[in-house]
């Protein structure tokens, strides 16, 4: 019976060719869709699960609390002293381990003179491989970072710095500053990680820079480790989230809950969950995950409402095989299953095809995107499987209403040819018609309110020049840092250079007490004001208006303890009516007290996805890392690098030279959304050409019905556009209809998505404009071009038998 079933479903798919190539077609590109979109979820699902018993492994996060009890500060790190403190109080802890992530870092092979520049140098505690699965290929990892001064690298490190000899026990310098020996190879870590660590260093550099291990043991302010644990077997998380807030009171003061806390994630969840301040690396949204796997199925359902339009419009043409059908003895229920079956063969054969358009999109998809992403389907029974159950359930949804629909006609009204489809089908084909059409608008819509909010956060003016700043990471004393500086500027290619302990871009992570003399007393503002230390050479560099009273000046010796520079929204929620009233002031910070000398604009250090908060400019006292800020003159770019180049390489000959464009930094800031933007583009044209290629069946079918009453109003003497008009009025009236439905909730759906950022643009017309041009272009395109192909041909071929 089944083979029965195959055999005439074959035969109507060859025997009406053209629909059969639409349908097939249509449902192909939109299975080709939703793979992608599956394949992207799949892979930003699977972060961090690689690691054994990663259902246990959870990572510890800190925050910091504005004395008007509101988050100032969320930060994916701890201070020191608070991994052996856990690990020592909690027994429900199987392991306790830190890392710290440097960045770039500048290492060099003791045995020559090459200096190589490598990313993702991290400190680890030795006991991190019994948290997490860092699979070594050389050497023992009970002992590899056990030894101080002891290294584990990548294949890839160890190619790079020791090409084809042997790289254990070599020693490699870091930073120019201490030696470490290599005692192991480790595999790198897979793309869907949330660290990349190439270089792993034990703790040693770490507890010397703190200055011992006792220092280190009770510095809370440095929070620049990440700590996990793994929780033992049975054991109750909640015991230990409950216990916290006391944990804190015990170990740093009996109020210290009040300002600040503690936090437990989910190592898995922190790619899609997490967005706190000083994560290892930029983490993916789970925002967008729900977003995309909703555009999968829209997709999907667009393709499938082609073929139920496409099946419910051939009725008629299927009438006299149903009626014969049931006069014969079949029952309703073998029609069903009949129309179901070809059903199933159509979606069948558009998986195959849709395997193989997936092939050819993913190379572009992997561009946009930078993940790795690999076709395993076919690799695995159980996916195979899994994929014909997909294409079975999927042709039954799709073929369900066309097979009940067309299994219900009466063989004594067909057979007298009364062939009509009745109202009810030609409704159903205008809801989803305006259906396919709605679903392609609001993701129009949305495409151009994304590009709209990009185009308007990377063209905001930030309260500074950003353009031809070189920012540049070092690593020098002060006295040297006045120097380099003073030769940078003797160059008539460089402006102005500065030293910060930040550049704008980055994350204004640094604050500390404050105190300010409000009326005649020293006031505790409620917000937490973040600090920037910089030098006299920041404002001129950046030009940042200085809205009340003055630059930092060298030349005045208490500047360099005792002044201090606000910005606007500090002097605003300090209290002050005017940022003149603030001028004289005193200023406490940190322990030091001064007075205030200056108020710039507010400016946007940060990204735009952020508020602009209180800062305060103090001059100094950054550590000897800090970075270069250099403004040169847009006429001698080229030139001034070349020469910071040289300078650079005779002031430091063992660090390579490397530096970023300010402009292409905050660029980066918002690479996300760029690609969030571009893919939401490609599915939406995708949508907009399945929703037409639907229009397109469904236009030639209505043409081809309408084809004599078309041929007789031409030899009556209709004109070309009346008979266009005529066949394409009902269309557009629909994709009118789906304007009216889509709009509202575009506006909805975007103007939640407008939230996330702190500075955005108000929703106008021309995104509706847009839309409605590209939709309903597109649709009488569609239409028209049928409708003029059966304008064109011979009356007397179509009237022929009249």
């Amino acid at each position: 019976m089944l083979k029965g079933y195959f055999k005439v479903a074959l035969r109507n798919l060859l025997k009406h060719r053209i629909f059969s190539f639409i349908n097939i077609l249509g449902l192909s590109i939109g299975m080709a869709g939703c793979m992608v979109i599956a394949l992207y979820i799949y892979e930003e699902t699977q972060y961090d699960k690689f690691h054994a018993d990663h259902e246990r492994i959870y990572r510890v996060t800190r925050k910091f609390m504005s004395p008007d009890g509101s988050t100032s500060l969320e930060l994916a790190t701890l201070a020191p002293p608070f991994a052996p403190l856990l690990a020592n109080d909690y027994p429900q802890m199987e392991n306790v381990a830190r890392i710290i992530g440097m960045g770039q870092a500048n290492v060099s092979v003791n045995e020559g003179e090459d200096v190589y520049y490598l990313n993702n140098l991290t400190f680890a505690d030795a006991n991190i491989f019994d948290v997490l699965s860092i699979n070594l290929t050389t050497g023992d990892q009970e002992q590899v970072l056990s030894k101080p001064g002891s290294v584990i690298i990548t294949p890839e490190v160890a190619a790079k710095l020791f090409g084809d000899k042997e790289a254990l026990g070599k020693v490699i310098r870091i930073f120019d500053q201490f030696d470490v020996q290599v005692t192991g190879i480790f595999e790198p870590f897979p793309h869907a990680s949330h660290i990349h660590p190439e270089l792993i260093v034990d703790m040693y550099p770490v507890v010397q820079f703190y200055g011992g291990k006792e220092a280190m043991m009770s510095n809370w302010g440095s929070n620049n480790f990440y700590t996990y644990f793994k929780l033992k077997e049975g054991q109750d998380l909640g015991v230990i989230k409950a216990d916290l807030p006391d944990f804190v009171d015990r170990h740093i003061d009996e109020n210290a809950s009040d300002w600040t806390s503690l936090g437990i994630q989910p190592i898995a969840d922190i790619h899609l969950h997490s967005h706190l301040d000083a994560e290892y690396e930029g983490n993916g949204d789970i925002t967008y995950i729900y977003t995309f796997a909703g555009i999968a199925l829209l997709i999907l359902l667009i393709a499938c409402i082609n073929y139920m339009n496409l099946s419910t419009a051939r009725a008629s043409s299927r009438a006299k095989e149903v009626g014969l059908r049931k006069v014969l003895g079949a029952f309703r229920t073998q029609l069903i299953r009949q129309f179901l079956t070809e059903s199933v063969l159509v979606v069948l054969i558009a998986v195959l095809i849709s395997s193989g358009l997936l092939s050819l999109v993913l190379p572009w998809f992997r561009d946009i995107t930078g993940n790795p992403f690999e076709i395993t389907v076919f690799n695995s029974v159980w996916m195979i499987l899994g994929l014909f159950a997909f294409a079975v359930i999927t042709g039954i949804l799709a073929g369900s209403y066309p097979a009940f629909f067309l299994s219900k006609f009466r063989p004594s009204r067909v057979l007298k040819g009364d062939t009509k489809t009745g109202a009810g089908g030609s409704l159903l084909r205008r809801v989803l018609v305006v259906t396919q059409f709605s679903i392609s608008v609001v993701l129009i819509f949305s495409t151009v309110i994304i590009m709209e909010q990009i185009s308007y956060i990377q063209q905001k003016n930030l309260g500074f020049n950003k353009e031809t700043i070189v920012t540049i990471g070092t690593n020098m004393p002060q006295e040297q840092k006045d120097q380099f500086r003073q030769q940078l500027e003797s160059h008539p290619g460089v402006k102005r250079a500065s030293f910060t302990s930040r550049v704008p871009s980055g994350k204004l992570l640094d604050s500390s007490g404050a105190e300010a003399e409000v009326g005649d007393e020293m006031i505790t503002p409620d917000v937490v004001i973040k600090v920037l230390r910089v030098d006299e050479a920041f404002i001129d560099a950046y030009e940042v208006p200085v809205i009340a009273g003055r630059n930092f000046d060298p030349t005045i010796i208490t500047d360099d303890t005792g002044a201090f520079i606000l910005n606007r929204a500090a002097t605003e929620m300090i209290g002050y009516q005017s940022p003149q009233e603030a001028l004289g002031k005193r200023f406490s910070y940190n322990s030091t007290t001064g007075q205030i000398i200056g108020v710039i604009e507010d400016i946007h250090f940060e990204g735009l996805q952020n508020a602009i908060g209180p800062i305060v400019l103090q001059q100094g006292y950054y550590s000897d890392g800090a970075m270069l800020s250099v403004k040169l003159e847009a006429a001698a770019t080229a030139d001034a690098l070349a020469f910071i180049e040289k300078e650079w390489t005779s002031t430091f000959p063992a660090v390579p030279f490397s530096y970023r464009f300010l402009d292409e930094r905050f660029r980066r800031l918002y690479e996300a959304e760029q690609t969030r933007s571009q893919l939401f583009t490609g599915f939406s044209f995708l949508a907009i050409f399945l929703a037409c290629l639907g229009l397109l069946g469904l236009a030639s079918f209505t043409v081809s019905r309408r084809y004599k009453e078309i041929n007789i109003r031409k030899v009556l003497g209709a004109p070309l556009g009346s008979l266009l008009y005529l066949l394409s009025r009902e269309f557009v009236i629909l994709v009118c209809i789906s304007f009216l439905l889509a709009f509202p909730i575009g506006i909805y759906a975007m103007s939640n998505w407008l939230e996330s950022y702190a500075y955005r643009i108000d929703i106008g017309i021309l995104p509706f404009v847009y839309a409605a041009i590209i939709a309903l272009g597109a649709a009488l395109l569609t239409v028209s071009l049928q409708t003029y192909k059966a304008v064109q041909s011979n009356p007397a071929s179509a009237l022929r038998d009249e």
